[in-house]
């Protein structure tokens, strides 16, 4: 955080009226395990405290200063005044921030993504409907990397990652979707249906009456991850069964069911879900984006901000992904982003 000038001066004035030279070397160096002569430059020594808040404030460390400040001159009203307002302040930052604070998970660095992140909490403890997640975008834009994301957030829960199969139809059928989540939970026990006469609308009530029957009686909290939607519209039969899907979830017939659907556009469920349904738009990170990602990177690691530096790098990765990604150029980019990571970690 970067303090503002008011507060800056402040703070240096509470240091002037709470220390001498010596006493606050002597602090810096109980309390705080730096040597202060050797961190600022020979001068006055509202100088060196002037020095030595900047470089707190580079180094992300404003936080564990005020703290110690506070305890340490916990006689002295002032600074206790001023050292609190600059920690409440800090502490709104920090959640503004927390969205946007860079994250990794097993090595996948995630951009982008807050409006995913601030749906979690309410889909992984939430009720009924709040169960049901939809995971749009074009393609190569991140949809299924979301899977990661979520399921991080997620502890407890039994996962279960399916994908529609490549079809030659022009559209997904009800079987399509009933059989790649049957062939998930019970490979051993094959869920077809043989009816030369059946017509798609029996074969829906069909497909969705056994499978209903089986994910009502889940023992275990599991969350569905069904992939694939993206790559075929739905028939009206795959439509309904999936709408009749997430109507048991939200009904609570399938209570130990979470579901995120990816690829699925949600108009296609018609208007009885069209906007109620969670919906998460993922696509490809901005210029901006990056150089908020190595911002954070560099402040996290107690490393000073280039500006300069960032915004080159910045413009080199999202050159990399160009206009319309590719997961070969995903690929690359996520490589060049961790060797950037590195380098300002100085690892």
């Amino acid at each position: 955080m970067k303090l503002s000038g008011r507060l800056r001066a402040k703070l240096r004035q509470e240091i002037l009226n709470s220390f001498g030279p010596p006493a606050f070397g002597l602090f810096v160096s109980d309390h705080l395990d730096l040597d202060f002569f050797q961190l600022v430059a020979p001068g006055p020594f509202e100088n060196q405290c002037q020095e030595f808040i900047l470089r707190m404030e580079k180094q992300g460390a404003l936080d564990r200063l005020c703290l110690e400040l506070k305890q340490a001159r916990s006689d002295k009203p002032d600074l206790v005044l001023v050292v609190s307002e600059i920690a409440d302040a800090l502490a709104k930052l920090v959640g503004s921030l927390a969205t946007k604070a860079p994250l990794m998970i097993g090595g996948r660095p995630f951009l982008d993504r807050e409006d995913l992140r601030s749906k979690l909490t309410g889909f992984i403890e939430g009720n009924g409907l709040q169960r049901v997640l939809a995971v749009c975008g074009e393609t190569a834009s991140g949809k299924s990397y979301s899977a990661h994301l979520i399921s991080r957030s997620a502890s407890g829960i039994r996962f279960v990652s399916a994908e529609l199969p490549a079809i030659t139809q022009s559209a997904f059928e009800a079987s399509h979707i009933a059989v790649t989540i049957w062939e998930r939970f019970w490979p051993d026990d094959a869920l077809h249906r043989f009816d030369d006469l059946g017509q798609q609308t029996r074969d829906a009530k069909w497909y969705g009456d056994r499978l209903l029957a089986r994910l009502g009686k889940l023992d275990d909290d599991t969350l569905l991850f069904l992939d694939g939607f993206n790559t075929a519209p739905l028939s009206k039969t795959a439509a309904e069964l999936l709408t009749r899907l997430c109507r048991a979830v939200e009904l609570g017939e399938c209570a130990s069911l979470w579901l995120v659907l990816i690829g699925l556009d949600a108009a296609q469920l018609g208007p009885e879900y069209d906007g109620i349904i969670a919906s998460e738009l993922a696509k490809a990170p901005a210029e901006s984006d990056i150089a908020d990602f190595l911002t954070e990177v560099t402040v996290q690691s107690a490393r000073p901000v280039d500006p300069a530096k960032i915004k080159t790098d910045a413009i080199r990765l999202a050159a990399i992904l160009g206009n319309k990604p590719t997961h070969a150029l995903w690929v690359e980019f996520n490589r060049e982003l961790l060797l950037a990571c590195k380098a300002i970690r100085g690892s």
